[in-house]
């Protein structure tokens, strides 16, 4: 999930052309901050780490795990559809097909060991709100980890491709960011900077998840 989240925070000052489309930037600087991407990503861990202790009402659980983590962070980026789901609307999902849910749903990949259970778990993520077929399809192709991302030599060097792109750089490079750490790994010095930018209640989930899957 580090990957996800650090292409969010280095993505989110050039978000929608307001970088040159080079390669060449810094990584991090004082508008590097995470957006609705991350929130919404630990929220679907945090709902899947729940699930996999207590084993059942998963839907309820992410809906309900969506809903408190937007609400705690209500000023993070939402599109317009989904804020209205997540302030004003009730549980039912409100057929978007848009890349909602493939950017939140990298922490399947990492806590669900075969293929089929993880296709499960990201249209199970997807469907809550993004229930058209368009949205499951493209969380299930990310959580996937698909091979077939930005060409890229690196971790760093996939971060770096996916900015240049330009367009919703933040979104698009915490896709990117989730699969190219199933890929390359992310060096600890990045894993250290994408903690000291998270508050307290979300790096919790994070240091979480990464206790579960093994990596603490």
């Amino acid at each position: 999930m580090y990957g996800a989240i650090l292409g969010d925070i280095i993505g989110s000052p050039y978000e929608f052309d307001r970088g040159n489309k080079t390669k060449d930037f810094p990584l991090f600087s004082e508008k590097s901050h995470f957006t609705d991407d991350t929130v919404m990503t630990i929220a679907v861990a945090d709902a899947f780490l729940s699930l996999q202790q207590e084993g059942d009402g998963a839907k309820s659980k992410l809906i309900a795990s969506l809903k408190e983590y937007g609400r705690k962070f209500p000023n993070t980026g939402y599109g317009t559809g989904f804020a209205r789901w997540l302030f004003l609307g009730g549980k039912e999902p409100y057929n978007s097909w848009g890349n909602g849910s493939a950017m939140r749903v990298s922490g399947a990949a990492w806590l669900y060991k075969d293929i089929e259970a993880v296709r499960a778990a990201a249209g199970l993520s997807a469907e809550v709100t993004h229930n058209h077929p368009e949205g499951i399809k493209g969380a299930e192709a990310t959580a996937a980890a698909i091979t077939a991302f930005l060409e890229g030599e690196s971790f760093e060097d996939v971060i770096r491709t996916a900015v240049s792109l330009g367009g919703d750089c933040d979104t698009l490079t915490c896709i990117a960011g989730a699969i190219a750490e199933g890929f390359y790994g992310v060096p600890e010095d990045l894993k250290q900077e994408c903690r000291n930018r998270l508050p307290e209640e979300l790096r919790a989930v994070l240091e979480r998840f990464d206790q579960v899957i093994g990596r603490n």
